[in-house]
């Protein structure tokens, strides 16, 4: 059983994924059959390529679906949403703890947990942990925080339409 998920995102993707609670993942029967995995529940973090940020904590509400017509968006703006085909695999997810700075990845790696630069090099969309190194990340994000504002994220829901999935059955 998967305690917690990290998926990697950019930092186009991120903005559109924290302001609807939504993430998506490329049209890649790879991709799709890793998103189909999740359950309602799980915690979620997100790591930023290129920014080397952790954002979390996540709690996935709503099970993995397909988006009936993901190039009317939310990623819809670029080339590279195209090339991954807009993202149609998609589920929901809510801010566990409202945390307003994300850790860095220098930050992680002292922790010593499964997560560091050669790790997401060759794990490029989903890296999953253990409780006691997702407990250790929720720790180090309240200390890095506890005397920050609290930041508002999910300002909309993405009036997403579901088409059922031929990965809906994957173990």
């Amino acid at each position: 059983m998967v305690l917690a998920r990290i998926s990697l995102v950019n930092k186009h993707t991120l903005s559109q994924c924290l302001r609807f609670g939504l993430l998506g993942v490329p049209d890649t029967p790879k991709a799709a059959t890793e998103i189909f995995r999740t359950n309602i529940g799980e915690r979620l973090f997100l790591y930023v390529h290129g920014m080397k940020m952790l954002y979390g904590v996540y709690r996935i509400i709503s099970p993995a679906f397909l988006e009936a017509q993901p190039e009317k968006g939310p990623w819809n703006q670029t080339k590279e949403d195209q090339r991954r085909g807009f993202y149609p695999f998609r589920l929901e997810f809510e801010p566990v703890r409202s945390y307003s700075q994300p850790l860095t990845l220098g930050e992680v790696e002292k922790l010593r947990v499964e997560l560091n630069e050669e790790v997401i090099r060759t794990r490029p969309s989903v890296l999953y942990l253990r409780e006691t190194s997702a407990s250790k990340l929720e720790l180090l994000l309240d200390k890095k925080n506890e005397r920050i504002p609290f930041e508002r994220i999910y300002t909309e829901r993405y009036p997403s339409q579901r088409l059922p999935s031929p990965y809906s059955d994957c173990d």
